[in-house]
């Protein structure tokens, strides 16, 4: 672990065997979204997370916090400079390195031009945006803020961060976020609808996306699967047992959608 006033997050406590990815044991961060995944300086994003728990009447607490990345070669969170979690609101000082964005489950974020200093012309810069949950029934959400600046997870804690592209200059086709739709559970055989039109356009071709796979129940037969064709498609076992599935997408450049159901 790395220490010394740096942000240093942790996605899951550091005790004990973790769990299958796939099996919603306790809290979870599953996904967190911006809206759009990126823009240009001023523009405002809309934030918010799919924080799930295996109790659906479970309380969960949030706070969310913005971090500008440093300039130069440094691109990861480790980027983001803490000594103490941030005081300051956003909405008073939005050029913050960093700052608080609230404790709703959504929240929104004015991109801020702090984000391109020190990089080159047409270099484009970066915020992370931090997710602290706690599970309100054992903890205060505040007692977990202290894994911002490098100190343990503690129990009945979650912290999630998402990066998000502050460009230099207005992209021409701009990343937006896919979508998952049209969950359906038919005994065993679980699947889920991406619309073609949900894969952006790259140099490269249509984006790849890929959709991850969560239960709060029994057993689902792939984590991870291809977005289209038979990776549409899963087997979620012991098909008469009740519990929530999750199903999120990504496009692996920070756009993420998501669709939730239970039998």
């Amino acid at each position: 672990m790395r220490r010394g006033g740096r942000l240093v997050l942790h996605l899951a406590a550091c005790t004990g065997d973790l769990p299958k990815p796939e099996l919603i044991a306790d809290l979870r961060i599953l996904a967190v979204r911006a809206e759009p995944p990126e823009g240009t300086v001023g523009a405002t994003v809309g934030l918010d997370a799919l924080v799930v728990t295996p109790d659906p009447a479970a309380s969960v607490a949030r706070t969310w916090w913005a971090c500008v990345a440093a300039g130069g070669s440094q691109v990861g969170p480790e980027a983001c400079a803490l000594a103490a979690p941030p005081t300051v609101a956003c909405a008073d000082a939005p050029e913050a390195s960093a700052c608080r964005l609230g404790s709703d489950a959504a929240a929104s974020y004015r991109l801020p031009a702090q984000a391109l200093v020190g990089r080159a012309p047409g270099e484009d810069g970066q915020v992370f945006i931090i997710l602290v949950a706690a599970d309100a029934a054992t903890i205060r959400v505040a007692d977990c803020s202290g894994a911002l600046v490098g100190a343990t997870v503690l129990e009945g804690c979650r912290v999630a961060a998402k990066r998000v592209v502050v460009t230099a200059a207005e992209a021409a086709a701009p990343n937006t976020n896919p979508t998952v739709s049209g969950l359906t559970i038919a005994g065993s055989e679980v699947s889920v609808t991406v619309p073609a039109a949900a894969a952006d356009a790259t140099p490269d071709g249509p984006e790849a996306l890929f959709l991850s796979w969560f239960v709060t129940a029994g057993a689902i037969d792939s984590f991870r699967t291809d977005a289209f064709g038979a990776g549409l498609m899963n087997s979620w076992t012991p098909p008469d047992a009740a519990g929530r599935i999750f199903v999120v997408v990504r496009d692996g450049r920070g756009g993420a959608g998501w669709v939730a159901g239970e039998r």
